[in-house]
């Protein structure tokens, strides 16, 4: 039975793609990754970062927003079922305080 598409996201700069979607239990919410820099208002580092599109509201947040500009990749997100929260692979040293181990962390991250 074929139920239909329907293409939630557009792409905006023709040489960043988006992968590795994933969408919330009740269907509201989709994270992904992308390399794009103009998908929200928040300043990028031009690093691949994990987004979350809100379906009803057609926001795009950057969830995985540090506080300075390392530009080392975030990744591989998973969505709660809820839609409320992220989890994330990162090697960025700024998303939490004293992060200098350079390896790859897992971070939770709440939904605004």
């Amino acid at each position: 039975m074929h139920v239909g598409y329907k293409r939630i996201l557009l792409q905006r700069a023709q040489t960043h793609a988006y992968k590795l979607p994933v969408i919330s239990g009740d269907g509201q919410r989709i994270a992904f990754v992308s390399f794009a820099s103009d998908l929200t208002a928040v300043v990028d580092d031009r690093a691949q970062d994990v987004f979350v599109r809100d379906l009803q509201s057609a926001v795009t947040t950057l969830i995985s927003a540090g506080t300075g500009a390392t530009n080392e990749p975030s990744g591989i997100p998973a969505i709660s079922g809820d839609g409320e929260f992220v989890a994330f692979g990162s090697r960025a040293e700024d998303l939490v305080a004293a992060d200098n181990n350079g390896v790859v962390d897992v971070y939770r991250a709440g939904i605004p």
